[in-house]
């Protein structure tokens, strides 16, 4: 089974296992693929994370924590809706979802080149009034200048009869700065490794139609139950999963880089119609989940110490 999440894209061939409230739902992936992370790095990983979380621990009196970015533009995140582990309900295989660690992602960084590549191969045109326009990718030469705050940010791991799902759920917004371009939009872009593995490589998120902004015309952002949105410049949600049978060992990752990106006007280069999108400033997130099959001699202690207990209890 695939992962199933609220975005813009492809009609899903797998239910929808949560509610959708006001946005399209679509099953990841269409893309390219990447070869299955370690278990040591899964455990750097899951350091990093740990170690986001004791820093969020010293600030619980605060409402909001800051994301150092050395740049004019800024990355709060609300405390209280931040949830960094969810353990599994019970079932077959125990284990849990963690979150990544919320970091600053450049215009230009380590990972452009993938991000780039992955625009190019997935979005290079689209036909408008009878022409092909031509998408032209770049990176910002300086930073916006205003403040992304992430609203919610909580890691989940539910059991939906035979079915075990790791996710994680993400609401952001964001406030122009006073110099901040007027066309901008989101864009995301993904990476999975291990069970999560359903489209090799970095991934354009959403697919449908031939723009790679995030959210589809017409379509807008999902909302948790009982949330109450806030009123800002721009509104970013998603709520990606990955199920699998419950009885079935799993691990896997999903590592997301979501920007914003301006929108240029179409323009003539040589004879052809060119469109720019220049990648600004974002961040990036995700989860990581595991469910462990115990040992046998593992669940023989288990029956065993039931057993014992039963037997305690028929004694006294």
């Amino acid at each position: 089974m695939g992962r199933v999440l609220g975005a813009r894209g492809a009609v899903s061939t797998r239910p929808i296992l949560f509610e959708e409230t006001g946005i399209k739902g679509m099953a990841r992936r269409p893309g390219k693929g990447r070869i299955m992370r370690t278990t040591k790095r899964r455990i750097v990983r899951w350091g990093v994370a740990l170690a986001f979380c004791v820093v969020l621990g010293a600030a619980a009196s605060a409402d909001l924590v800051s994301i150092p970015t050395g740049t004019d533009f800024t990355i709060t995140m609300q405390n209280d809706n931040y949830v960094p582990h969810d353990d599994c309900e019970g079932g077959l295989t125990p284990g849990g979802t963690d979150l990544m660690a919320i970091t600053y992602l450049a215009p230009s960084n380590d990972w452009s080149s993938d991000i780039l590549g992955a625009l190019w191969g997935q979005y290079g045109s689209y036909e408008s009034g009878g022409e092909t326009i031509w998408w032209n990718y770049e990176t910002a030469g300086d930073n916006l200048g205003g403040t992304l705050t992430i609203d919610w940010y909580k890691a989940f791991d539910n059991e939906i009869g035979s079915i075990c799902l790791h996710g994680a759920e993400i609401v952001a917004y964001y406030d122009l700065g006073a110099d901040d371009p007027d066309g901008l939009d989101w864009i995301q872009v993904y990476v999975e490794s291990g069970g999560a593995v359903h489209t090799p490589g970095y991934t354009v998120d959403g697919t449908g139609d031939d723009n790679p902004a995030y959210y589809a015309p017409g379509w807008g952002p999902w909302f948790p139950g009982g949330y109450t949105p806030g009123t800002h410049d721009m509104t970013w949600s998603d709520r990606p999963q990955d199920p699998h049978p419950e009885a079935d060992p799993w691990a896997g990752s999903v590592e997301f880089y979501l920007f914003l990106a301006d929108y240029g006007d179409v323009y003539d280069s040589g004879g052809a119609s060119m469109r720019d999108i220049t990648i600004y400033d974002g961040f990036r997130w995700g989860y990581v989940g595991e469910c462990i099959v115990p040992e046998p001699s593992t669940i023989l202690l288990l029956a065993l110490g039931g057993f014992g207990l039963l037997i305690r209890r028929r004694m006294f």
